[in-house]
């Protein structure tokens, strides 16, 4: 089933907002999609012609109608974790933009402000060897994004890669 457009507009913003997709990467996605219909919608040619990640962002922000929040949140949780599983390193990075859209309550559908600014802290600590088993912290933000992006139901199990520390040695 496609997803309506807001929907899908909301998630390429939020994945832009979290330096998931790139600018280049929309205006690419946005120059095929324009010559699919006789006539484009506006923000779609706004994508397109973005010189900046806010505009591209202010583009997205102009499809009218509803998004589908459980869908953008699964998605966007979906891409974090591929994130995740390529480069455990962006731990930090990823706990940094959970932490901001709990104290924003931004997505209340991807889990409440305390589970989403739990995150960075703990990961920066453990990292720093203050408090806490990077490892550890590692392995709990992989299965927050697993159980909020479906994989966890899907039976979809984790990279052969555990989410290291790194080698401090």
């Amino acid at each position: 089933m496609q997803p309506n457009l807001k929907t899908l507009a909301e998630t390429k913003r939020r994945l832009l907002q979290a330096g998931l997709v790139t600018v280049e990467q929309l205006i690419a996605w946005a120059d095929d999609r324009i010559a699919e219909p006789d006539q484009p919608p506006y923000w779609l040619i706004a994508v397109s012609m973005s010189r900046s990640k806010q505009e591209a962002v202010d583009a997205l922000g102009e499809v009218d109608g509803a998004a589908d929040a459980t869908a953008v949140w699964q998605e966007v949780a979906r891409c974090l974790l591929e994130a995740f599983d390529r480069e455990p390193e962006r731990d930090s990075e990823i706990g940094k933009y959970l932490y901001y859209l709990g104290m924003n309550e931004e997505a209340p559908t991807l889990g409440t402000m305390g589970e989403l600014m739990s995150f960075w802290d703990s990961i920066d600590l453990a990292r720093d060897r203050v408090y806490g088993d990077l490892v550890a912290e590692r392995l709990r933000l992989r299965e927050f994004l697993a159980l909020r992006s479906g994989a966890a139901q899907q039976g979809v199990a984790p990279d052969d890669r555990s989410p290291s520390a790194p080698d401090r040695g």
